[in-house]
């Protein structure tokens, strides 16, 4: 076999192709190992980098008072500071907030026409910034000794839609209840509406 590859020149050239083409075979897989591998790095490398250059939305409620523009006090109002404490700016593209009486707190937001309705495009929260809203409730005579009688509990609810400077979507949803000896609201710790992705 090794004199009849010596001797016949198509035997050594099929001989050297075949070895050749083990050779290309075996680099080829090597390759494309090496290749997935360095797509799967970067993956997670940008996965990273979404994870910290996002904006990150965090909500705190502040009573404002019983007020109303007669002077009666027949109005609960809370100031809602939307706090982007990410490293990118938060497009907002909507924003919930109200005032519900009821004894526990809301499994879920009220669902009424134009809930879901989105905002134009351009209101933004920068980074170490906050958007604040007004939220206000009417009451009546009645809710109001309920509230002072420890009867039923106020609760400020609502969520904010945002996306980051990769265009994904998130929310970050809120309910906090009104404490009436501090005089002020507090997270609610068993709601399930506090959340955030």
């Amino acid at each position: 076999m090794v004199n009849q590859l010596i001797t016949d020149p198509v035997a050594l050239f099929t001989a050297v192709t075949g070895v050749a083409t083990i050779v290309l075979a075996a680099s080829t897989i090597f390759l494309w190992l090496m290749t997935r591998r360095a797509a799967l790095a970067a993956k997670a490398s940008a996965d990273t980098l979404i994870a910290t250059e996002r904006a990150y939305v965090f909500v705190e409620v502040m009573f404002s008072g019983f007020v109303s523009d007669d002077g009666r006090g027949d109005e609960i109002h809370a100031d809602v500071k939307f706090w982007n404490y990410g490293k990118t700016p938060a497009v907002v593209t909507m924003i919930r907030g109200y005032i519900i009486l009821q004894p526990s707190p809301p499994m879920g937001l009220v669902d009424h026409p134009g809930a879901d309705r989105e905002l134009p495009p351009g209101l933004g929260i920068a980074t170490n910034c906050a958007f604040p809203i007004n939220v206000a409730r009417k009451l009546t005579d009645d809710e109001r000794s309920q509230i002072q009688g420890l009867n039923t509990t106020v609760y400020c609810v609502g969520l904010i839609q945002y996306s980051d400077v990769m265009g994904i979507s998130r929310q970050t949803g809120y309910c906090w209840q009104y404490v009436p000896h501090r005089n002020s609201f507090a997270i609610s710790q068993s709601a399930s509406l506090n959340f955030r992705t």
